[in-house]
């Protein structure tokens, strides 16, 4: 019957008996200027641990910062579907406010953010009584989660789009402790 032994400084006898060299000498064969390999192998470990974890850190704040845009940006595309006009322009800079305010009154559609709202959601209801039953439900759960994607969050600016509108992107920038939308792809920005 062949069978593996052990011997005595961890060499194993193969059936052939034909020894294998120990895995690992023990630290009473091992000279000094083995741990060498040892000690940077660990030392490279350790920088590749810290570079991970700084990595989540930075990855964190940056992640933090994509949801955060997501919210503007959902939050403003619910309420102006719903026809909650004053909460789509607390999602706005002043100037896509005024932008969005002139475009509103320039189409005959109100001047204000409630008009807008409302304008808006008549719109949506129009489109909505015409659909079919599944494309009611769909048109509904998208206007309750739009599906946000995030193009690019640099600094103070970033790049968002609703997707199936446009592949032009809704463009935000931070104010305070916050993001806004700064403009919109229909404003010919």
């Amino acid at each position: 019957m062949d069978r593996m032994q052990f011997q005595d400084t961890g060499a194993v006898r193969a059936r052939t008996s034909d020894t294998l060299p120990p895995i690992a000498p023990s630290p009473s064969q091992s000279p000094a200027g083995s741990r060498r390999p040892v000690l940077a192998i660990a030392a490279l470990l350790f920088a590749g641990a810290l570079a991970l974890v700084l990595t989540q850190f930075a990855g964190g704040a940056q992640s933090d910062q994509a949801r955060q845009v997501t919210q503007v940006v959902r939050t403003y595309e619910t309420a102006i579907m719903t026809g909650d006009g004053e909460t789509a322009c607390r999602q706005l800079t002043p100037v896509a406010m005024n932008q969005l305010l002139r475009m509103s009154a320039g189409v005959g559609q109100g001047g204000t953010c409630k008009q807008v709202g409302n304008a808006m959601k008549r719109y949506v209801d129009t489109l909505v009584a015409q659909a079919s039953p599944p494309k009611v439900a769909e048109a509904r759960r998208l206007i309750q989660d739009p599906p946000v994607r995030i193009l690019a969050v640099n600094g103070d600016h970033a790049t968002a789009q609703i997707a199936g509108q446009s592949d032009k992107p809704i463009r935000l920038v931070r104010v305070g402790g916050g993001w806004k939308i700064s403009s919109f792809p229909f404003t010919g920005q």
